[in-house]
């Protein structure tokens, strides 16, 4: 990764973790699923991206640290391969 996400990211952490005082525990838990949604999103078309590189299932469990299976029947058919790929662009 890049030092300059990483630093990025980093930096929205920081600001997640400094809105905790600002909310109950009950919003800083709606946030944090709310937060790990968009991860999760960010993650589906970051594969979908290198999928459509060229990269094959073993490259994207390789970065994800998982395995080729696990990528497949994570990121595979009604994931990754059926997104509208326009969307990427």
């Amino acid at each position: 990764m890049h030092d300059m996400t990483r630093q990025k990211l980093e930096d929205l952490i920081g600001a997640l973790v400094a809105i905790d005082s600002e909310l109950s525990e009950r919003e800083l838990l709606g946030e944090v699923r709310y937060a790990r949604r968009q991860l999760e999103r960010l993650e589906l078309y970051a594969v979908a991206d290198y999928r459509l590189s060229g990269a094959s299932w073993q490259n994207v469990a390789d970065q994800l640290v998982m395995t080729r299976q696990g990528a497949h029947q994570k990121f595979g058919p009604r994931g990754v391969d059926d997104l509208p790929y326009d969307l990427l662009a």
